[in-house]
């Protein structure tokens, strides 16, 4: 296990965006830093009202997004125009070429997501996107799934065989994981919580290889965490 403290994350920021990178991202580049597993972007990003990453494009990435808090409107090469709300999943296939704009349309509350950037299994397919709105309760105190190879459990489709997990734990709870692929990550948004014998508080990350069990128990009122079951 390897303990990534929040602070070592690298910062990009504007007047309508503060992103914090949890891998190499744009000019912040590190060679040994390129990501874990398939696993290729975490950003957590902070959009102000009216902030918007105008549109630009893909190639050849699973690019997930997990909305915290406020809301996104979506906006596509492919003719796809959508919103997606706190607790929805977005993901674009961008295949052989997408370009895509995200906004925050809110006059007054800003939007915090979870960028995620897999990389796929096959490349060059036709781009697609998907969204899908989940049942906030069935992440308290357990796993919900929001990404999958399959589908599988009402989660959105990603064309790589990585899970993405998230989670609340409330006060005094604890939860045990498995690690059934080759690699994992948790990434912790908000809360303290120890993994094993490994503290997290608010954006730390855990980076685990080889298949094993944990136990993630809370330490505060309430802990948001995202898991990934990674194949290399």
């Amino acid at each position: 296990m390897k303990v990534i403290k929040a602070q070592e994350r690298y910062l990009t920021q504007f007047d309508w965006l503060k992103s914090y990178h949890s891998f190499s991202f744009g000019e912040h580049f590190h060679p040994e830093n390129k990501g874990w597993g398939t696993l290729r972007v975490i950003n957590e990003d902070y959009i102000a009202a009216g902030g918007f990453f105008d549109t630009h494009p893909h190639r050849d990435m699973e690019i997930v997004s997990y909305l915290v808090k406020g809301q996104l409107h979506h906006k596509d090469s492919a003719g796809n125009e959508y919103t997606i709300q706190a607790g929805d999943v977005q993901r674009i296939s961008a295949g052989s070429g997408i370009a895509h704009s995200e906004e925050n349309r809110s006059k007054d509350e800003e939007t915090h997501l979870m960028q995620l950037w897999i990389k796929p299994n096959i490349k060059h397919t036709k781009p697609d996107y998907a969204q899908i709105s989940l049942n906030p309760d069935d992440k308290i105190n357990k796993l919900q799934l929001l990404a999958s190879e399959t589908a599988r459990d009402g989660s959105i489709s990603i064309k790589q065989d990585t899970d993405i997990y998230s989670s609340i734990l409330e006060k005094d709870q604890a939860l045990d994981l498995q690690i059934t692929k080759d690699k994992a990550w948790i990434q912790l948004i908000s809360g303290s919580i120890l993994v094993n014998d490994s503290l997290l508080e608010t954006g730390d990350a855990l980076a685990l290889e080889a298949k094993q069990e944990l136990k993630v128990k809370n330490l505060s009122n309430e802990s948001h965490f995202l898991f990934f079951d990674i194949t290399t």
